[in-house]
């Protein structure tokens, strides 16, 4: 057994040394330590904040891309619906034109059946002439007044009456052809062909190609008759 006999200070100096020493060992390892694991989680939160920078800018592109498709199929269907909205408006429109066309082909229809019925009755139908003889209604063109009596226009060329205007009037109303124009002139509707204005007098033409004039107060319901008949008017 060797005992120290000399002075115990340094002995004393080089514990306290060595204790001061790993102390200083053991804080700077402790430090060491803490400052890498500040670095890690540093680290940490900046991938994390990286990831979720990342994420978010994946999001936003992602509504980006479905706005972006939402607004490609909205035009696509908007497309689709103008598309079929101005086929619709066409396909009516023909449809309607159609109608219309056929509308009228049957009233034109209707009324030539009406008007070829009228002949063949007006053919029935006959005058009865100062010579004994008798002509068709039909073959009338128009009547003319004429001194006391009057003057029968026909297919075949001018015939005399005794009869007055106002006698043939009541003598033809229930034909409903015929139509006092004037003072002097009843007309046979069925020879109507066109209109014209001489200056302020409407002037009618007939199938023999006279002309006839229209006197004012009886314009009027000579148009209304032409309209009702479905005679074709023209300026």
């Amino acid at each position: 057994k060797i005992e120290w006999s000399g002075d115990t200070s340094l002995l004393r100096e080089f514990d306290a040394f060595r204790t001061l020493n790993l102390d200083l060992r053991k804080r700077t390892v402790q430090e060491e330590v803490e400052q890498a694991r500040i670095e890690f989680e540093t680290e940490k939160i900046a991938l994390e904040n990286q990831l979720l920078t990342q994420e978010k800018q994946l999001l936003q592109q992602s509504k980006t891309d479905q706005l972006i498709v939402f607004s490609l199929l909205g035009l696509l269907l908007l497309g689709i619906c103008l598309v079929l909205l101005n086929r619709y408006r066409k396909e009516k429109a023909i449809r309607t034109d159609f109608e219309l066309q056929n509308q009228s082909f049957l009233q034109k229809l209707q009324l030539f059946k009406q008007q070829q019925l009228s002949y063949e009755q007006l053919s029935k139908e006959q005058i009865e002439l100062i010579e004994n003889r008798k002509i068709p209604v039909a073959d009338v063109i128009y009547i003319s007044a004429h001194e006391r009596g009057s003057i029968v226009q026909t297919v075949d060329g001018p015939k005399n009456h005794f009869y007055a205007l106002k006698d043939w009037e009541s003598t033809l109303a229930d034909l409903g052809l015929f139509l006092r124009v004037h003072k002097s002139h009843i007309l046979n509707l069925n020879h109507y062909q066109s209109r014209r204005y001489d200056k302020s007098t409407l002037v009618i033409e007939l199938s023999n190609g006279q002309k006839i004039p229209v006197g004012r107060k009886y314009k009027e319901a000579l148009i209304e008759q032409l309209d009702q008949s479905g005679s074709v008017i023209q300026s």
